[in-house]
């Protein structure tokens, strides 16, 4: 084989980009794979091809030819996931004939204001792999009640597509009935097939993510970070010579690895060796670092320890000072049930960085608290986290009562079930007057894109009277809208909006500012015809 390699040097000159021969390297045992794959990991190569040198080409050949084929996808741990959720699907053909066999994936346009659920979800890929036949009938079991024919001439306000309606799918469905799917790829590429503006190369379905709420689905924001980490590249940690078999998923997946090199991807750490010191805030402190959040993942919050003179392990121990984490997944559930490390949330180490101290932990840092840790705040907080000898601020207040919340597990009252209690108890209060109504005000330059918002809008007064007044405000021209408030000096999209409320099963009411301010002058809701516009 290297007398044929060393002969193609020969035949041909290389030309950049027409053709070109191969890099190629002799190792000896796992050591030298790895390290290679880690250098085409840096290079944003897509893997590494293994011959032995006794081998010869078999066309169609895969197990036992000698040639072996490593991609950085195949090894546990070192490609990030993707959390998308369903939009549409598409029926298939043969086996999958009769049912949705491929479905359209899509992120999140981040909300207007913090906090708030997403009311606008872009189309972003399109996957039809990665489960069985049988796990595809469960999935549309559970979706089956709620797709709805998509319908080229009057498209869903809440989904974007690009122009043309490139990928548009068969049937479509309300992200709040949806699910959130985890997708592991090769890539993030350019596409102008879907309104992301990019797209996933090779993308197949890892897993039902149940455990997550349709509004917890990437955005745009986290999407473009991923994006920018690695020039799309999905694959951009290292490996290590400590490794574990990958678990096996299904029979049906073929590797062309008979025995992948695999590492958990908690055991996936920062490389030391290009860490430069820069304070020793964090000095003679050990942490282990769980996750992180979306801005700053957990390899650049362990080069941040590291660089103000903490160190990192890939399990907690006795010596672990404490276990950051920006979200309680599996691992850190485990952690917390053997109650022997404080886990702290991330923030409270980027507070650090910000400040360049060591801050002390406040119960609103904490995620949990060993028993030793638990005693000493008692000492100077109740079991709320109020603190004894420091006055609160309002956001600290808020804090504390959503943690009581938690904690009682206070149940959750329906707007329906509000309207009664004010009913039978204060029937004199006008302040749940709009209570059983939702309401879309007509705030936006395209009707249900909140990043259309018209500037100094004369209608956020009336948003805000009706949200005082117990009424229920939606970014978008839901089926669950009962009223649109208009402005009597606006009425540009009137005919678009009487349009989308005669094709609705439940007609909304369309009226104007006058409705809500004599409504709540009057104490009562005024009949709606005398207010259109």
């Amino acid at each position: 084989m290297w007398f044929v390699y060393n002969s193609l040097k020969r035949v041909f000159t290389p030309v950049p980009g027409r053709i070109q021969l191969v890099e190629s390297q002799q190792g000896e045992n796992r050591q030298d794979v790895i390290k290679a794959l880690n250098e085409a990991v840096d290079k944003y190569e897509e893997g590494l091809v293994i011959k032995s040198p006794l081998s010869i080409y078999q066309p169609n050949v895969r197990n036992g030819s000698g040639w072996l084929k490593i991609k950085p996808e195949y090894v546990d741990g070192l490609t990030d996931e993707l959390d998308v959720i369903i939009l549409g699907g598409y029926f298939g053909s043969g086996a999958r004939g009769g049912m949705v066999s491929h479905f359209l994936c899509g992120v999140a346009a981040p909300p207007s204001s913090p906090g708030e659920k997403p009311s606008k979800f872009y189309s972003f890929c399109k996957v039809g792999s990665g489960y069985s036949i049988n796990e595809l009938k469960e999935l549309c079991r559970q979706l089956h009640p709620h797709w709805r024919k998509f319908d080229i001439n009057k498209p869903p306000s809440i989904i974007e597509l690009p122009h043309g309606y490139k990928e548009k799918p068969d049937v479509w469905i309300e992200p709040s009935k949806s699910k959130i799917v985890q997708i592991k790829a090769a890539e993030i590429v350019p596409s102008d097939n879907y309104k992301a503006g990019q797209t996933l190369r090779f993308p197949r379905l890892e897993k039902i993510r149940d455990d997550k709420s349709w509004y917890e689905c990437l955005d745009l924001n986290e999407l473009e970070r991923l994006r920018s980490i690695a020039k799309g590249k999905l694959s951009y940690q290292h490996t290590s010579t400590s490794y574990e078999p990958a678990p096996k998923k299904r029979k049906r997946v073929v590797t062309r690895v008979e025995k992948p090199l695999t590492v958990a991807k908690h055991f996936a750490a920062a490389d030391a060796s290009t860490v430069e010191k820069k304070s020793k805030i964090f000095e003679g402190k050990e942490f282990y670092i769980v996750n992180g959040p979306p801005e700053c993942g957990k390899v650049q919050i362990e080069k941040n320890v590291m660089e103000n003179g903490g160190s990192i392990v890939q399990n907690p121990g006795k010596e672990t000072f404490c276990v950051i984490a920006h979200k309680a997944n599996v691992r850190v559930q485990n952690i917390i049930k053997q109650a022997t490390c404080d886990v702290v949330h991330a923030f409270w180490l980027l507070e650090c960085l910000e400040s360049n101290k060591l801050l002390p932990w406040l119960p609103s840092h904490m995620m949990y608290m060993s028993p030793k840790t638990k005693d000493r705040f008692a000492l100077d907080y109740d079991a709320n986290g109020d603190s004894y000898t420091k006055d609160l601020d309002a956001e600290s207040l808020k804090q504390i009562f959503e943690r009581i919340d938690e904690k009682q597990n206070v149940v959750k009252l329906t707007k329906s079930e509000i309207a009664q209690v004010e009913s039978r108890y204060f029937p004199n209060s006008t302040l749940g007057l709009f209570r059983q109504y939702r309401f879309y005000v007509d705030r936006f330059l395209e009707i249900g894109d909140p990043q259309t918002k018209i500037p100094s809008c004369t209608l956020d007064i009336q948003a805000s009277e009706l949200r005082y007044y117990g009424g229920q405000l939606s970014d978008t021209f839901d089926e669950d809208v009962s009223h649109v408030i208009m402005s009597q000096r606006d009425l540009s999209r009137l005919p678009l909006i009487q349009q989308m409320s005669r094709d609705r099963p439940r007609k909304a009411h369309v009226v104007t500012e006058t409705w809500v301010s004599e409504c709540i002058e009057a104490g009562t809701i005024l009949k709606e015809r005398n207010y259109g516009p």
